[in-house]
């Protein structure tokens, strides 16, 4: 048995709350029944969850299961979509060796910032 993890201390903190998103590209595609958010504007949210979820949430988008709406709507996928939240490294966690940062659900594909310097 090796003694490589003698004294070291797992530490847990959920990053579940404190969300909001926003959209990154194509305003100028924003139309007042149908669009995401203004530029600079982030909305609330809670994970996990889906940038047409949440649109749907915040009445920004009409609802893709009814009539032609799912059509209307494709431009949420040509889009570049951010999610943030703050999370405080305490001194405790500092003076670890590694901190690991795991997620679970990312979808297909993400950037990942901490502090910005991407680390995914």
């Amino acid at each position: 048995m090796s003694g490589a993890n003698i004294g070291v201390t797992n530490i847990t903190v959920s990053i579940e709350e404190g969300w909001s998103f926003t959209q990154l590209s194509g305003h100028e595609r924003n139309q007042s029944s149908n669009r995401g958010t203004n530029l600079g504007e982030w909305l609330p949210t809670k994970v996990p969850t889906g940038v047409h979820e949440e649109l749907l949430k915040h009445s920004r988008i009409p609802d893709p299961f009814v009539g032609i709406n799912e059509h209307l709507i494709q431009w949420i996928g040509e889009e570049t979509w951010a999610f943030q939240t703050k999370l405080t490294v305490t001194a405790e966690m500092h003076a670890l060796p590694h901190i690991d940062l795991v997620f679970d659900g990312l979808d297909t594909y993400a950037t990942v910032q901490l502090d910005g310097k991407t680390v995914l």
